[in-house]
């Protein structure tokens, strides 16, 4: 039943669950997601563009298409104004940061969205870190039969953060 699996989960992780988290995470988690939303949208509307253009179809709406997409990166630019802001007013945010800010090829948004999404960092062993984000390759194994290594499950949003790129026009 549920209420043994979640008995025996507390056995093994006692301490899961016990403490929200700040507000300010809980806030930047909002704001992070909710540009993910607006990348998303804004993805789809350069898609919407293109497949016109392959299409050969009337360009007739393609420039409510490109003001959709010069609206979402306003948001996008608003968004990350905010996201800044909370990290910065945060001590806890702000050092994760400038941590990650460290590591090579670690910008601003893939910092925001770790912080957010990957509390667990420095609290568990790096392994289970890799695995919980689905960075760590899995052998499709079976007996004697020697399957490809992939990555899978884990959280996605944080392995697939969008970047913040501009539309070509």
């Amino acid at each position: 039943s549920d209420a043994k699996g979640i008995a025996l989960f507390m056995q093994h992780f006692p301490d899961a669950g016990r403490e929200l988290p700040s507000e300010a995470l809980r806030g930047l988690r909002d704001h992070v997601t909710f540009r993910a939303q607006i990348v998303e949208t804004r993805k789809r509307w350069k898609n919407e563009i293109k497949a016109r253009d392959r299409q050969g179809r009337e360009a007739m709406f393609d420039d409510m298409a490109c003001e959709q997409v010069k609206l979402c990166d306003r948001q996008i630019v608003e968004i990350e104004k905010r996201i800044q802001r909370i990290i910065v007013s945060d001590a806890m945010l702000h050092k994760m940061a400038l941590d990650l800010a460290t590591i090579r090829g670690a910008g601003f948004v893939t910092a925001s969205t770790l912080i957010a999404e990957m509390s667990e960092p420095g609290l568990i062993p790096d392994r289970k870190v890799a695995a919980l984000i689905g960075v760590a390759p899995y052998a499709r194994d079976s007996g004697k039969k020697k399957g490809k290594r992939s990555i899978s499950c884990g959280r996605a949003n944080v392995r697939t953060t969008p970047a913040r790129r501009r539309c070509r026009q």
